[in-house]
C-alpha cells in the first residue's frame, strides 16, 4: 500500500488498529482463542515492519500528494437515496446484532474435531466401554483420614446412587470406594473399614482415595455430547447431590466440567468479544488521525460487516464455533483498513497514485480471501470452517467499506487537513534526516 500511493503514517496507524482488533480476542476465556488473537496481532505488526524495511530498500517512490493536489469529490447522490441505502444496511446489521445471543454455538467435540483420527478412537472407546469421558464426585475433608470413616463412605454410596438413578442414561459408574468395599455391607464399623483398606492393594485404593485420606472420588463415565447439554447435566447433578458430612465439602470435577464452564463463559460474553475489537480499533484510529469522522466511518463499516455476517448465520441456520463467535474482532481488521484506505482514495480521485491505491486495495482483499480459503483443506473441521468464514468476512468488509465511503464520503476540509498533517510530518522527518 505504501508503494500504491498511501502515506506511510496512515498505513502504520491502520495496521496498529488492525492489530489491536485481533488482540481483543485475548478477552476470550478459551486459551487457544487467546493465543490465536495474539498471534494474528503479532503477524500484522511483523508484516508492517517488513514492509517498512522493504520500503527503505526499494527505490520506487509513490507519486507524492501535495496539499494542493487534493481534488474535490464528485457531488454525492440525493440525500434521500443515500439515507435509504444506509438505512437498509443498518437494519440488516441491527438484525444480526440483535439475534447474536440466539445463534447456536457448535459445542460438540466430535463435530469440532471431525476429521482427526482421535475422534474415531474416542467413538470406538465409547462403543466398547459405554463412555469416552470421565467426571468425579469428589468428597474432601480437612483432617488426615477424614474420608476413611463410615460417614464418608455412606455419603459416597448415596452420591453414586443418586447420580445413577437420576442420570443413568448418560452416566456410567466406573469405580468408587463403596464399590471396592461392597463386601463390608451397608454399615461397617471404623475398625472394619480400616482393616479392609489395609487388605486392598494400593493400586486399587489409589484410584479413589488419596494417601492421607483427605479426599475420595466416585468416577463416572460420560459420553461425547453437546457442551450446552453437558453443562445442564452437570448443574443438575451438582444440585442433586446430598449434603456433605460435617466438616467436609463435595463437588463435581473433571475435564468435562472445565469444558462446560468454558462454553458457559464463551456464550455469556458474546457481545464483549465482538464489540471489544471494534471499539479498540476505533480508539486507535481516533488517536492516530485525530479525526472523529475517519474513526467513525471505520467503526460503522466494521459494525455493518459484523452484523451482516451474524444475520446471515442466523438466517441460514449456521452455528458459530468457539473461534467464530468473536466475529466482530475478526472483521474489524479488514473493515477498518478498507474504509480508511478507500476514504483516502475517494477524496483524492483523479491522481494516478490513488487510482493505483484503489486497485491495490482490491488486490489485497482478493489475496487475503484466497489465503484464508487455503485453510479449507485442513482435516480439522473447525479450522476449515474458520478459513471459509474469514474469506467471507474479507468480502463483506470490502462491501461495507465501499458502502460507507459512498454514502458518507469524506469532506474536503477533513481530508485536506489529513493530507496537510501527513505532509507536514513527512517534511519534518525529511528535514531532520537532512540536518543529521
Amino acid at each position: 500500500l505504501m508503494h500504491g500511493g498511501m502515506p506511510r503514517r496512515r498505513v502504520v496507524v491502520v495496521a496498529l488498529a488492525s492489530s489491536v482488533g485481533f488482540a481483543a480476542l485475548a478477552l476470550s476465556p478459551l486459551p487457544f482463542v487467546r493465543g490465536l488473537g495474539l498471534a494474528l496481532a503479532l503477524g500484522v505488526l511483523l508484516a508492517v515492519a517488513v514492509a517498512l524495511v522493504l520500503r527503505t530498500l526499494v527505490t520506487l517512490e509513490p507519486e507524492p500528494v501535495e496539499p494542493d493536489a487534493v481534488a474535490r469529490r464528485e457531488p454525492p447522490a440525493a440525500r434521500r437515496h443515500r439515507m435509504a441505502v444506509l438505512g437498509a444496511a443498518l437494519a440488516l446489521a441491527a438484525l444480526g446484532w440483535a439475534v447474536l445471543p440466539r445463534i447456536p454455538i457448535e459445542a460438540r467435540p466430535d463435530k469440532l474435531a471431525a476429521g482427526l483420527p482421535s475422534v474415531q478412537d474416542a467413538q470406538h472407546t465409547e462403543d466398547v466401554l459405554g463412555s469416552s469421558g470421565e467426571i468425579e464426585l469428589r468428597l474432601r475433608g480437612t483432617e488426615v483420614g477424614a474420608v476413611r470413616t463410615p460417614q464418608a463412605l455412606a455419603w459416597l454410596r448415596q452420591a453414586e446412587d443418586t447420580a445413577v438413578l437420576a442420570y443413568g442414561s448418560q452416566l456410567r459408574p466406573i469405580v468408587s470406594l463403596p464399590d471396592l468395599l461392597r463386601f463390608l455391607g451397608q454399615s461397617p464399623t471404623p475398625d472394619q473399614l480400616r482393616a479392609a483398606l489395609d487388605l486392598l492393594p494400593h493400586y486399587l485404593t489409589a484410584a479413589v482415595l488419596n494417601d492421607d485420606g483427605t479426599q475420595s472420588v466416585v468416577s463416572l463415565g460420560l459420553s461425547l455430547q453437546d457442551l450446552g447439554a453437558q453443562r445442564a447435566l452437570l448443574a443438575g447433578l451438582r444440585s442433586a447431590l446430598p449434603p456433605a458430612p460435617p466438616g467436609m465439602t463435595a463437588d463435581v470435577v473433571g475435564l468435562p466440567v472445565a469444558a462446560a464452564r468454558g462454553y458457559e463463559l464463551v456464550s455469556r460474553g458474546r457481545y464483549l468479544t465482538n464489540l471489544a475489537g471494534i471499539a479498540a480499533a476505533g480508539l486507535v484510529l481516533l488517536v492516530g488521525f485525530r479525526r472523529r469522522a475517519v474513526a467513525g466511518r471505520a467503526v460503522l463499516a466494521a459494525g455493518l460487516a459484523t452484523g451482516w455476517g451474524l444475520a446471515g448465520a442466523w438466517l441460514l441456520g449456521v452455528s458459530l464455533s468457539p473461534l467464530s463467535v468473536a466475529l466482530g474482532s475478526l472483521t474489524t481488521a479488514t473493515a477498518c483498513e478498507f474504509t480508511v484506505l478507500l476514504g483516502y482514495a475517494s477524496s483524492h480521485a483523479g491522481t494516478h497514485a490513488v487510482r493505483r491505491l484503489r486497485r491495490t486495495v482490491g488486490v489485497a482483499a482478493l489475496a487475503a480471501s484466497l489465503g484464508y480459503l487455503a485453510l479449507v483443506i485442513s482435516q480439522l473441521s473447525v479450522i476449515s470452517g474458520f478459513g471459509l468464514l474469514l474469506a467471507v468476512t474479507v468480502a463483506s468488509s470490502l462491501v461495507a467499506a465501499h458502502l460507507v465511503v459512498r454514502v458518507l464520503p469524506p469532506g474536503l476540509e477533513e481530508e485536506q487537513g489529513a493530507v496537510l498533517t501527513d505532509y507536514r510530518i513527512r517534511n519534518s522527518i525529511s528535514d531532520t534526516v537532512e540536518s543529521c
